[in-house]
C-alpha cells in the first residue's frame, strides 16, 4: 500500500489481481490505524466474466452496484419517458433517465400480465405489469381515478399515457392492465396506453 500527502489527510492506494478470485461475490476488508484511532471499512466486489448483469442480481446487491455502470438486457415493457421499465427473466428495474433529451424506447414481446387484486399493489408489484379485473371506479380526477375491489382501493394513473378519464364515472365496472409504481408513500397502477381500460356496460 501507498501512502501520499493529500492536503491534510493521506491518500493510501493499493491493489491486487482479482483474476485468482473464484467467480462471484467477495468482500474487501480495509482497517488503517494512526494515533489516535482506526478506521475500518468494507466493500463487496464481483468476480465475473459475463458483461451482462441479470436484474435480479443488480437488485440483490444493490449497495454493491450502487454510482456504478452495470449493463442488463431485457425487454421494456414500459416506454414511459423518463423511468423506462426492463424486464428479464429474473426481474424487472426502472431505468432513470436524468437528462434534457432522454432516449427513445420502444417496447419489446410483451409478457402477460399478472392478475393482482387492489391490495397486492404493493412494493412486490413495483415495475410489474399487472392487471386487476372487476373493480368499481370510486373517484375521478383530471390524472386518474381510484377504483375498488372486494380487497381494497388503488389509484390509476392515466396522465404520462394521455387517458381522458372524463369518460369514466363513478361506479363503472373496469379492468385495468398497467405497471405497478411507487408514487411518494403510495403504490399505483400506471397505464402505458389508452387501450389498457376495459369498461364494462350494463
Amino acid at each position: 500500500m501507498d501512502l501520499e500527502p493529500e492536503g491534510i489527510w493521506y491518500a493510501a492506494t493499493a491493489s491486487f489481481d482479482s483474476r485468482q478470485l473464484e467467480q462471484g461475490y467477495h468482500i474487501l476488508e480495509i482497517e488503517a490505524t494512526d494515533d489516535e484511532e482506526t478506521f475500518e471499512q468494507k466493500f463487496t466486489f464481483k468476480v465475473s466474466d459475463e458483461e451482462i448483469t441479470d436484474i435480479g442480481d443488480v437488485l440483490s446487491h444493490i449497495d454493491t452496484y450502487m454510482g456504478k455502470y452495470v449493463t442488463v438486457k431485457g425487454v421494456i415493457t414500459a416506454a414511459f419517458k423518463y423511468t423506462p421499465v426492463i424486464q428479464d427473466d429474473t426481474a424487472r428495474i426502472h431505468l432513470y433517465a436524468e437528462c434534457y433529451q432522454p432516449p427513445t424506447f420502444e417496447m419489446g414481446e410483451m409478457p402477460k400480465p399478472v392478475l393482482k387484486t387492489a391490495f397486492e399493489i404493493d412494493e412486490s408489484a413495483e415495475g410489474l405489469l399487472v392487471e386487476v379485473k372487476d373493480a368499481t371506479i370510486t373517484s375521478v380526477d383530471s390524472s386518474g381515478f381510484t377504483i375498488q375491489d372486494e380487497t381494497g382501493e388503488v389509484y390509476v394513473y392515466g396522465k404520462e399515457a394521455g387517458f381522458d378519464t372524463s369518460s369514466l364515472s363513478y361506479g363503472q365496472v373496469v379492468d385495468v392492465i398497467g405497471i405497478g409504481q411507487q408514487y411518494k408513500d403510495m403504490y399505483e397502477i400506471t397505464l402505458r396506453n389508452v387501450s389498457e381500460v376495459y369498461v364494462y356496460t350494463v
